[in-house]
């Protein structure tokens, strides 16, 4: 028996997404996925940590990066520049790897001639803190980072160069 709450990765999950819409081909489908790489703690790979140390910085342990959420969060304590610039950044490259899978997703659409009867969601249950105003995580929090999430919505036979709302929605 399987764990449904498993966590994987972004590769996982995009492999086993691609591996099941090949076998949906002549049939409608309902897929929702749950990216889970942009969670605390945050795992970079070796390009993105590579990345990382060209821009100065150094790798953060799942323990360094607790303990200085621990200290933010309980003790009031602010993030000092080289943290901030860190959690800043590793957010970004696992933003830019989880845009890359959604993009391979959206390819496999294409390549099986789907994508023209295919309507695609994409969007977060929460944002993230990263400690500017004196907090870090997504927890009971109404700060601005925290519940701003995108909403991109592509509808078969929509233009979507017309369809931009200038206006904030829910998800609700």
């Amino acid at each position: 028996r399987r764990n449904i709450m498993e966590v994987r990765p972004a590769a996982d999950v995009t492999r086993l997404a691609s591996q099941w819409l090949s076998q949906q081909i002549d049939q409608p489908f309902f897929l929702l996925l749950n990216y889970m790489d942009a969670h605390a703690p945050l795992v970079l790979d070796r390009i993105e940590r590579l990345r990382l140390e060209r821009n100065g910085l150094s790798n953060r342990s799942v323990s360094e990066q607790f303990a200085v959420k621990n200290r933010v969060n309980k003790q009031g304590i602010p993030v000092d520049d080289p943290e901030y610039r860190y959690f800043q950044q590793a957010y970004g490259l696992i933003s830019e790897r989880l845009d890359r899978h959604m993009g391979l997703l959206l390819q496999l659409l294409q390549n099986q001639q789907r994508e023209s009867t295919t309507a695609v969601v994409i969007t977060s249950d929460h944002g993230e803190a990263l400690g500017e105003k004196l907090f870090m995580g997504h927890g009971p929090s109404l700060q601005e980072e925290v519940i701003r999430v995108p909403l991109l919505v592509r509808w078969p036979g929509l233009d979507s160069s017309t369809q931009v709302s200038p206006r904030p929605v829910s998800l609700i």
